[in-house]
């Protein structure tokens, strides 16, 4: 298992996209934006989670109406990531696991 980095920053040359993974490897999107751009000194929202799953009873975490929070994706943590190409692509895997 690879140990969990606090910050996985990936990108080329129109896309960047930081991935911050807390010590309990939950991993949450925390900026996505133009390479170069001004880094954001306050951000107007908190980090959003990397995957979402929502299942018949296994709920959220409150009951808000955005699709955020569910209990299935906040179990989900960090376990690697590879970045890859593919002829023009460029692809970011991240892998994740049932805690």
């Amino acid at each position: 298992m690879t140990s969990a980095p606090q910050t996985l920053r990936w990108g080329h040359s129109a896309l960047e996209v930081e991935i911050g993974v807390d010590d309990d490897g939950t991993a949450r999107l925390t900026r996505i934006g133009l390479p170069g751009g001004k880094p954001l000194e306050r951000r107007s929202w908190r980090p959003l989670p990397l995957v979402e799953v929502t299942a018949a009873g296994h709920g959220r975490a409150w009951s808000g109406g955005r699709l955020i929070d569910t209990t299935l994706g906040g179990r989900l943590r960090y376990r690697a990531h590879r970045a890859t190409r593919d002829g023009d692509w460029h692809v970011l895997t991240v892998e994740l696991h049932d805690s």
